[in-house]
Order: structure tokens, then sequence, then C-alpha cells
């Protein structure tokens, strides 16, 4: 069993993403790109790519689809974030255009 602990973290200081940073709401320190995070952009990107709930559990190799669908969840949650961020350069826009 090899710990890739350590080299993740020197690879984070290498690409300049830093050891950690502190979670002002729960006021601790935490790792902001952990290895397992990996896993979920995998998982996340195979639903994308596929559409099919079956084909990430067999990838990903769940047993049940319940752990499947929070690749979906976070795929929702992306969507909502473009929008937002769509929204507010349109609001933008149109305020400047007002003036």
């Amino acid at each position: 069993m090899v710990n890739l602990e350590e080299s993740w973290l020197a690879i984070r200081e290498t690409l300049g993403l830093g050891k950690s940073h502190l979670v002002a709401e729960r006021k601790e320190l935490v790792v902001p790109v952990r290895i397992h995070d990996l896993r979920h952009i995998y998982g996340t990107m195979a639903y994308e790519k596929t559409g099919e709930v079956k084909a990430v559990q067999n990838l990903m190799n769940h047993q049940n689809n319940a752990r499947t669908k929070i690749y979906l969840h976070m795929r929702e949650v992306r969507r909502k974030r473009n929008a937002l961020a769509v929204g507010a350069a349109m609001h933008e826009k149109t305020r400047r255009d007002a003036q």
C-alpha cells in the first residue's frame, strides 16, 4: 500500500494550488482539491458524455445507483452556477446600456 497524500501535496504545491486553505464557514483548514475529487470529476464527465446513470455506475464500480446519482447533482450545481453567471453578465450589460 502506498500513501499518495505526500506526493499529491507536492504536486499541488508545484502547480501553485497550495497545500490547504481556510474554509471560513467551518473555521477549518482543508485541502481544496483532494485525490478523491479526481474520481468525482471522472464520474461527472462520464455522465456528461454518456448521459446514462447505469453506464457511470458500471464505470465507477458502484454497487447501487444511489452513489452514482451524486454525479447528476454535481452536473445540476454546475448548470445553475453557469446560468447565474450568464444572468449576471446580462444584467451588467443591460445596466451599462441604460446609462
